[in-house]
């Protein structure tokens, strides 16, 4: 996985590690953090 996401409080950080492609974002790399803050806005449990 090339997308990582951590939740602090009520930030959620995602972060992009490719280095192989110098961070370069392709179809499926630009798919998952696009899901992240989906399901980060969905989620009522955060203020």
């Amino acid at each position: 996985m090339s997308v990582h996401t951590v939740i602090h409080d009520a930030v959620l950080v995602v972060t992009i590690y490719r280095p192989k492609r110098r961070n370069a974002v392709d179809g499926p790399t630009a798919t998952e953090p696009f899901e992240a803050f989906t399901a980060f806005e969905e989620n009522d449990s955060f203020p």
